[in-house]
C-alpha cells in the first residue's frame, strides 16, 4: 500500500463554513455549481447528498475555485488532477463508512462545509515542501485526495488512516469555527501554566499531568492557546485509538482518565456522538 504522508498543523483549519451558524468570507468568487455534473455513475447519489446536507460534492471544478478555497491558515494546497468520476461511488462509500455514520444527520446538516472537493491527488505545501495528504481544509470546504482507482482494493491500514485523518480534520474544523460547545470541566483538570516533562520519573510527567502529549512551551503561548492545543491533541487521540490501546497507554493516569470520561460523556449526552466508537472503528 502506498504510504500516506500526513502534514498535521493543529491550528490550521477551515476559515469559513456555509451554515447560518458560521461566517462566510464575502470576497469569495463563489459559483453555485449545477448538479448533476454528468460524468459519474454516482451522480444521483451526489444530488441526494446535496439535498440532504446542502453541500456540493464536486469532482469537476475550476482550478481557480479550488485554489481560492484552499487559501487558509495552511501555506496552500495543490490538487493534482480532478477526481476520476468512475470512482466517485467508491469514495462516497468510504465517506459513509468512515465519516457520516458516526454522526446524527441533524448534526451534520448544520455543520457540513459548503463544498466537498474530490481530487485525484492532494498536496499541502508546508515550509516550501509538498506533502501528499488525505484531506485538507480550505476556506469553505474540505478537499479529499485519492479519489481514483486506488480506492478499490485498499487494505484496512489505508482505510483506518483515512478514517483517522478525516475525523481529526473535521473536529478541528468544528472547534476552530466554534460549531460545537465544549465541556468546560475538561479544562479544569490540568494546569496550563507549568511546562510538562517527558521524563516518567518527573512530577511534571505529561501523562501524570493529564496530557496525551508533552507540552513544554506553556511559557511561550497564552493559556487559551494551551487549552486549545490540549483539546485538539486529546480529541485526535480519542478518535484514532481503540479502547484497548487507550487503556494500555493511559489508564494508569487518573487525570487522563478523568478527561476521557468528561469528553466521552459530554459529547454522547449533548450531541449523541460516541467518540470511542469512532476510535474503535477500523
Amino acid at each position: 500500500m502506498k504510504k500516506i504522508l500526513i502534514a498535521i498543523l493543529v491550528a490550521s483549519f477551515i476559515a469559513g463554513c456555509k451554515k447560518d451558524i458560521a461566517i462566510k468570507p464575502s470576497e469569495s468568487p463563489k459559483q453555485d455549481y449545477v448538479l448533476p455534473q454528468g460524468k459519474s455513475p454516482a451522480d444521483d447519489r451526489i444530488v441526494e447528498l446535496y439535498k440532504k446536507y446542502n453541500t456540493y460534492f464536486l469532482y469537476d471544478y475550476s482550478v481557480a475555485d479550488f485554489n481560492w478555497n484552499q487559501i487558509g491558515k495552511r501555506q496552500g494546497a495543490f490538487g493534482g488532477t480532478n477526481a476520476d468520476p468512475r470512482y466517485v461511488g467508491d469514495f462516497l462509500d468510504l465517506l459513509q463508512d468512515k465519516w457520516f455514520r458516526f454522526y446524527p444527520d441533524e448534526f451534520l446538516k448544520q455543520r457540513m462545509p459548503y463544498r466537498i472537493f474530490m481530487a485525484d491527488s492532494l498536496y499541502v505545501n508546508y515550509g516550501g515542501v509538498k506533502y501528499l495528504v488525505t484531506v485538507n481544509p480550505g476556506a469553505e470546504n474540505l478537499a479529499f485526495g485519492y479519489v481514483n482507482s486506488q480506492l478499490q482494493g485498499q487494505d484496512k491500514a489505508f482505510k483506518l488512516e483515512y478514517k483517522n485523518q478525516l475525523n481529526s480534520v473535521f473536529w478541528e474544523m468544528l472547534i476552530d469555527k466554534k460549531l460545537i460547545d465544549l465541556p468546560e470541566s475538561f479544562f479544569a483538570v490540568s494546569s496550563y501554566t507549568v511546562n510538562t516533562s517527558s521524563d516518567p520519573n518527573s512530577s511534571n510527567y505529561f501523562k501524570s499531568r493529564g496530557f496525551t502529549e508533552d507540552f513544554s512551551y506553556f511559557e511561550y503561548i497564552t493559556v487559551e492557546d494551551a487549552k486549545r492545543r490540549d483539546l485538539s491533541a486529546f480529541i485526535r487521540t480519542m478518535l484514532s485509538m481503540k479502547k484497548s490501546e487507550w487503556n494500555e497507554k493511559y489508564l494508569g493516569f487518573p487525570l487522563l482518565k478523568k478527561k476521557y470520561d468528561v469528553m466521552q460523556t459530554y459529547f454522547l449526552s449533548k450531541y449523541k456522538i460516541n467518540l470511542q466508537l469512532i476510535g474503535d472503528a477500523e
